[in-house]
């Protein structure tokens, strides 16, 4: 069981069970693995999702937070961190986007915020079944950036990796990927 999604209308972490020998910290992207091998959903009140936290909170916990601009081989460094014995590396938690989403650009739910985001890192980032790490990294997705500076007030330990490629590499990777451009015959 791990955590899936926040669902701040109705103040509820969700967690998703999926089978015991499948391990989601080796699929590209958590979200979709998730989804994709769920077998059944939980929720739990945000007053008890944040007990949870503090009852997972691991003092000397060692966190790389990996944010980029997107195609530029920030999964690729996940995956790489993920080969090493010590290390989990979670790419792309869906619980993140949620507190992205919901935060106010005036700062006026701040601290509620700031408070989500350190329960879902206590929750994200402990063992599993296939393994005991003593550093977590976590890659999020590109427009997660917006959020670097309460990932560093609130884990002001953790060490801060971005990713950028070059523009016209990245649109042509973009081009490539989402299929956007045509050039002639051959799709960009």
């Amino acid at each position: 069981i791990s955590l899936y999604a926040l669902n701040h209308f109705n103040r509820e972490a969700i967690f998703v069970e999926t089978a015991p020998d499948v391990d989601l910290s080796e699929r590209p992207f958590l979200y979709q693995a998730q989804y994709e091998h769920a077998i059944r959903l939980y929720s739990m009140s945000y007053k008890s999702f944040f007990k949870l936290a503090n009852m997972m909170r691991q003092p000397a916990k060692q966190l790389i937070l990996i944010n980029s601009v997107g195609r530029c081989g920030s999964t690729l460094l996940s995956t790489v961190f993920n080969n090493l014995p010590d290390v989990l590396s979670l790419s792309e938690p869906e619980a993140f986007t949620e507190i992205v989403s919901r935060r106010e650009p005036d700062g006026s739910n701040e601290e509620e915020m700031a408070q989500l985001l350190d329960a879902v890192i206590q929750v994200q980032c402990r063992p599993t079944n296939q393994k005991a790490p003593k550093t977590y990294a976590i890659k999020f997705r590109s427009f997660s950036t917006v959020m670097i500076d309460l990932l560093h007030r609130v884990a002001p330990q953790s060490r801060h990796i971005f990713l950028y490629r070059n523009a016209e590499d990245r649109a042509r990777s973009i081009a490539r990927a989402f299929r956007t451009v045509e050039a002639g015959n051959e799709v960009l």
